[in-house]
């Protein structure tokens, strides 16, 4: 079988979608670009990833 992998799609100011198969999870973030200043950093996104892994890792 091969190696799972993640799958990552990045659009303008913020746009996400991230497939990560070893956790079960799609991950869709979005940003209104339409409302000039709304837009969300790559670091930022990380920074929320990292925080729904840590509540998955504290409600287990």
């Amino acid at each position: 079988m091969p190696a799972r992998t993640s799958l990552i799609e990045r659009g303008a100011g913020g746009h996400y979608v991230i497939i990560i198969p070893e956790h079960d999870m799609v991950f869709v973030h979005r940003v209104n670009t339409y409302l000039r200043g709304h837009q969300v950093s790559g670091a930022d996104v990380g920074t929320l990833l990292q925080m729904i892994f840590d509540a998955k890792a504290v409600s287990n």
